[in-house]
């Protein structure tokens, strides 16, 4: 029998996995729309992080509350543009350090 793929929100997914799991409805393929998928991605980033010293980096630039928020994946828009500037900045030291004679600008 082929699977049904149903595109939900996320307390509605929450709501829709937690019925399959009581009905035992195994043929249902729930999935989460683009931004929350993105909320939920940026969430699981601070479990990859912990203790690498990136959210006291974040600090410098943002109030502990806004970091927390970011971590969480709650201000994506923030967290997007903090993890776009760590990536930019260590690439920089990366290429620095391969290329030692030249200058990145």
């Amino acid at each position: 029998m082929p699977n049904a793929c149903v595109t939900f929100c996320q307390p509605l997914w929450l709501k829709a996995v937690e019925i399959t799991k009581t009905a035992a409805l195994n043929d249902i393929v729930y999935r989460l729309r683009g931004f929350h998928v993105m909320m939920s991605f940026l969430g699981s980033i601070k479990t990859v992080i912990l203790g690498s010293g990136l959210e006291e980096l974040m600090g410098f630039v943002y109030s502990a509350d806004t970091v927390e928020h970011m971590l969480v994946g709650k201000a994506v828009s923030r967290a997007l543009s903090a993890h776009l500037r760590i990536q930019s900045a260590l690439t920089t030291l990366l290429l620095e350090r391969i290329i030692p004679n030249s200058t990145i600008d």
